[in-house]
This record gives C-alpha cells, sequence and structure tokens, in this order.
C-alpha cells in the first residue's frame, strides 16, 4: 500500500517532497490508518510523513471531483442556515456570542485582553479574530481567502473595516458583491492591483482552507504578496495532533472534503517556508469527541451525554494545546 501512495505521490504532487517540510516523503511515511468518509459509507487512506506529521488523505482528490463535492457545501450556507433555523441551537448560542463580543475584537487595541476574551468566551468557536494589528490604521483593509459565504466578513464589515473575499464560487461571488463585499475567484485579480504598500491588507485570513486545497503553499504565497508590512495573517485549520484520532477509523476527518491534516510542526514548517514566522499559536475545539463516539457506535445523532463528554474534553484539550483545531498568527519575515 505505501507504496502504490508513493507512486500517486509523484504523480499528484509533481515531486517527492512533503508540501509541508518539503523532506523526501518516499520512506518518510507511514499509514496511519483507513479512516471513514464522512457519509459513512467508504473508507480512505490515511499516511502521515514522519518528518513534520502532516496527514495526507489518500486516493488523491481529482479536481472534477472536488468541484462535484463543493457545488452544495455546508460552509457556503453556514450563515444562512443560522438565521433560518436549519440547524442545531447551540450553533445560535455560539452566533449571539459572537456578536456580542465581535466590537472589542475589531476595536481594542488590547491584544493581551482580546486573547483572554477569546480562549474565554468563544474557547468552541473558530472564529480567527484579529488580535494584533486591530486598530492600528484605520479602517481596517481585511482579505478573507476563501470567505464561503462571507460570514466573518460581513461582521468586520459591521464595525467598518473595508472587506475584500475571494471564492471559488461564482454565484457566491455574486452575492458577496450585492451585500458590498469586494470579492473575486480568483486572488490573482487582487495581486495584479498592488502598485505599493498602501494597497496591501492589513489582516489577511485564511480559515478552515489549507486543507482542502491542492498546494497550500502558493496560497500563502499569495497572502505574503497582498500583506502590508507589519500586518497580520491569521490562519485556522483542523488539526491532526488531537487525542481524538486514537479512535482510528471513526476519527472524525471529514474525507474526502479534507486533502490533508495540519499538525503545529507542519503548518509552522509550510509557513517558514513561506516567508513566515509564527507569532501565537493555539488549539480551539469546536467538538470532535462527541462526533467521533457517535460515529464509532454507529448512532444517527449525537445523545446529550456525548455533547457533554465533548465540551468537558475540549477545554481539558485546550488547555494542553492537543486540541481539534489549530489557529495560528503569523508575520512576514521577508
Amino acid at each position: 500500500m505505501l507504496s502504490l501512495f508513493y507512486k500517486d505521490f509523484k504523480d499528484f504532487y509533481k515531486t517527492d517532497l512533503c508540501i509541508a517540510c518539503s523532506e523526501p516523503i518516499i520512506n518518510n511515511a507511514y499509514l496511519f490508518s483507513q479512516v471513514l468518509t464522512e457519509d459513512l459509507t467508504g473508507k480512505v487512506n490515511v499516511y502521515v510523513c514522519k518528518k513534520c506529521g502532516l496527514a495526507y488523505a489518500h486516493p488523491f482528490l481529482n479536481i472534477a471531483d472536488e468541484k462535484k463535492l463543493y457545488e452544495d457545501y455546508f460552509a457556503h450556507h453556514k450563515h444562512e442556515d443560522i438565521a433560518s433555523n436549519k440547524i442545531m441551537l447551540r450553533f445560535k448560542f455560539q452566533e449571539s456570542i459572537d456578536n456580542l463580543f465581535a466590537g472589542v475584537f475589531f476595536r481594542q487595541r488590547s491584544a493581551g485582553l482580546k486573547k483572554a476574551l477569546s480562549c474565554f468566551l468563544m474557547q468552541r468557536v473558530l472564529v480567527a479574530y484579529p488580535l494584533f494589528s486591530c486598530s492600528k490604521n484605520k479602517p481596517l483593509k481585511i482579505l478573507d481567502i476563501g470567505c464561503g459565504d462571507g460570514h466573518f466578513l460581513s461582521k468586520a464589515k459591521h464595525f467598518n473595516c473595508v472587506c475584500y473575499g475571494t471564492e471559488y464560487h461564482a454565484t457566491l461571488v455574486k452575492r458577496l458583491n450585492a451585500e458590498g463585499i469586494i470579492a473575486e475567484t480568483d486572488i490573482r485579480k487582487f495581486i495584479s492591483g498592488i502598485k505599493d504598500n498602501n494597497d496591501k491588507f492589513d489582516i489577511v485570513r485564511i480559515n478552515w482552507v489549507l486543507e482542502h486545497v491542492l498546494d497550500p503553499g502558493s496560497i500563502i504565497d499569495s497572502a505574503g504578496q497582498l500583506l502590508k508590512d507589519g500586518g497580520e495573517l491569521i490562519i485556522g485549520v483542523p488539526s491532526f495532533n488531537t487525542p481524538a484520532r486514537i479512535f482510528k477509523e471513526n476519527f472524525q476527518m471529514h474525507l474526502p472534503q479534507h486533502r490533508q491534516l495540519f499538525t503545529k510542526k507542519s503548518i509552522s514548517s509550510l509557513l517558514e517556508k513561506h516567508g513566515f514566522k509564527v507569532i501565537f499559536y493555539r488549539t480551539k475545539s469546536i467538538g470532535i469527541i462527541g462526533p467521533t463516539l457517535a460515529r464509532k457506535f454507529k448512532l444517527n445523532n449525537i445523545p446529550l451525554s456525548f455533547r457533554i463528554v465533548d465540551l468537558f474534553f475540549s477545554i481539558l484539550f485546550d488547555i494542553f494545546n492537543c486540541g481539534d483545531c489549530i489557529e495560528i498568527y503569523a508575520r512576514k519575515t521577508r
């Protein structure tokens, strides 16, 4: 099985180097497990780089299948679903807290206060708010790469930020433009408009995107071109280095949507390779134990007891920075 993975890796990525740490992948990977897909109808092999811990889903998802997969993706409709009672009460509760404290994050200068509020009040919400760059420039100019339905940007716009976004689907881009958010399907449109540092962005946010894409390094390169000197890069990704992976085949990795899952070492290596230095790191769990247990016991719904267990372990994991999502803040080094 490993020999097939190595062959497919070289054919697919056109290299034999890990896309995060750039170490040779041949003879430097191991099979973690066969993991159930999101709909529980199949299994995907998950291989891991021994050097940096980056996990790859195999067989690799081709572009044609990827387009089908994202025709009606949940993240593109989350904001609508919250507004129209289509999803559970806990999302509405998170949304209420989110709205209540958003102003602090977009206006408050104190990075320490924002860190404390974010950890204490929104521990289970991977929002990736700006912690450092806020209020240095008025108004803040923000680019959200892979912005989905524009939920984060709509919030930022409410606090007088100038908001830009990129999104895969042209229909979403049209909707975002109608809402006053400057959006494009191709990030190169923004790069071509850069004449000097003033045209660049105070904040570039890449939240729950890098795990989906074929070449995460190229997106980070683009972020570097678009970010002002001293600006803030905010990245949110699911974490492979969480205790929930002991469940092996039932580990909820959101396959095949996720091409790869990062560890702190792999995402830090990728950023360093592309000219960034990590200035702040933490995990912020959104709850993976409950869904993983439900998968293990073949339950259609997650019982309340599993949710309580999930909440307890999410807080515990995040105290030790081994939760199910990684949030990283980085600055350019070159």
